[in-house]
């Protein structure tokens, strides 16, 4: 059994979990995402959480659900008793309920009004689970991860744990969950990030493993190094012991770890990671010219879009053969570079005046940002740039990274209507993603790149951790 279980409940990509809008209703809904956030509201308002509407229906795996409350999937055209069974355990009346099995099948279906040609780039979000159709380029990597992990699930005398190890933007979280994670249709598995609360993250993330299947089951932690940049210093060897006691608790059992490569010193403090850094370690360096041809390329090929020549040969010579920018994996600015010609282009074909416009995979990651920031009211910018800042952790020795930061925190910056609306502003933009969990950036390159984010004096959070 294959089981993808998010630790977010609810919304993962739309600000309406902080701006208050409304879910959409069955007659509203125009994606697979309005889909899952219509249910979570649903789900919210009662005040359960995804094993609890488990246990409420006949026998639909919290994994499964999970999946429909994320937007990741809907439920099978073919049996829908399951999305009756989801909504009885909802509350929603018999008589709404074939407007919600409409809703579905026209999603099923792909009866939606498209564009002329359907996006294909992820831009500054990492690809999940549900794009592996969409995921080009890494073959080998993902193919020699896919066997790392099998290799070390079956031999119980090793370590448990495999560590993917890259630099900030090279494509970790992208390859182990649309490269590798779709290939392994035997295990069941769960993806957590450790965030502020790493042993509650732990604690939540092996209970959706809790089913008594005694078949292959991995844990992927991603990004490892939230224990040194959200999590306390008494909490980390915990969270890795317990860790490793599941995982040696049952057969064919693993965990697999995404690290950023800035703090492979910091792991090798801890004996477990060191074993597995010596064992069981994978690096991912930069991507060889033909990986990124595709990346470039069979994405426009799959819906028909025409790149010019051109294009592609002057997007290769940017990217450098190293495949980096300054020190910062080229992957995201690749990908924004290639979202945002294709969001103001005319969908059709894109030439090297589409690319020149965006400001080329070096400008297109700060040109988006600084025109929205520019975009904001003048009284804005200062409360914005604050809020911003606050996105941003800092620790001594360690470079700045993103942080996942509860709405509670940022609203109280400043006035709570101007702070959302920065928010929602931002996140329109891609530059922010917004969950019920809180903000983030969408990816560090924002960091590495924007200069309104360099300088200025550090901000100490309530729990002492430095954000700047």
């Amino acid at each position: 059994m294959t089981a993808y279980v998010p630790l977010i409940d609810g919304p993962t990509t739309s600000a309406d979990a902080v701006s208050g809008a409304p879910s959409p209703t069955p007659d509203e809904i125009r994606t697979v995402k309005d889909f899952g956030a219509a249910l979570s509201a649903l789900r919210l308002a009662l005040g359960l959480s995804v094993r609890d509407v488990a246990r409420r229906t006949d026998g639909i795996p919290a994994s499964t659900l999970g999946g429909y409350f994320s937007g990741r999937h809907l439920p099978p055209p073919t049996r829908p008793d399951v999305l009756t069974g989801v909504l009885t355990a909802l509350g929603v009346p018999e008589a709404e309920h074939d407007a919600w099995h409409r809703a579905s099948q026209r999603l099923h279906a792909g009866r939606l009004p498209r564009m002329v040609a359907p996006n294909r780039y992820r831009g500054l979000a990492s690809y999940d689970v549900g794009d592996s159709a969409l995921f080009f380029g890494r073959i080998e990597l993902a193919a020699h991860i896919g066997a790392t992990i099998r290799d070390t699930a079956a031999d119980p005398a090793a370590s448990r744990f495999v560590v993917v190890l890259g630099a900030s933007g090279s494509g970790k979280s992208s390859v182990i969950r649309a490269g590798v994670l779709p290939g392994l249709t035997t295990f069941a598995y769960a993806v957590l990030s450790p965030g502020s609360d790493p042993l509650t993250s732990l604690t939540e993330g092996l209970d959706t493993l809790a089913t008594g299947d005694e078949g292959p089951a991995g844990v992927v932690v991603d990004p490892l190094e939230e224990l040194w940049t959200l999590g306390l210093a008494a909490d980390r060897e915990t969270f890795l012991e317990r860790l490793d006691a599941w995982a040696r608790g049952g057969p064919e059992r693993v965990v697999v770890c995404a690290l950023r490569a800035d703090f492979f010193a910091n792991a090798t403090e801890s004996p477990l990671l060191l074993e597995a850094l010596r064992q069981h370690q994978v690096v991912v360096g930069p991507m060889a010219s033909e990986d990124l041809r595709r990346i470039i390329t069979e994405p426009a090929a799959a819906v028909g879009i025409d790149l010019a020549p051109e294009l592609v040969d002057l997007m290769l010579e940017d990217a450098d053969p190293e495949g980096s920018l300054g020190g910062v994996s080229v992957l995201p600015h690749l990908s924004h570079a290639l979202l945002l010609m294709w969001l103001t282009g005319d969908r059709r074909r894109l030439t090297g005046d589409d690319y020149a416009r965006v400001g080329g995979i070096r400008g297109a990651v700060t040109r988006t940002a600084d025109t929205a920031y520019t975009a904001l009211p003048e009284e804005l910018r200062d409360l914005a740039r604050r809020v911003l800042l606050r996105l941003v952790v800092v620790e001594a020795d360690a470079p700045p990274t993103g942080a996942v930061v509860p709405m509670a925190r940022l609203l109280a910056v400043g006035d709570e209507a101007e702070v959302r609306r920065v928010v929602d502003h931002f996140a329109a933009q891609r530059i922010l993603t917004v969950t019920e969990h809180g903000c983030r950036f969408s990816h560090e390159a924002v960091i590495d790149r924007w200069n309104l984010l360099r300088g200025g004096p550090p901000i100490r959070s309530p729990d002492r951790r430095g954000v700047r």
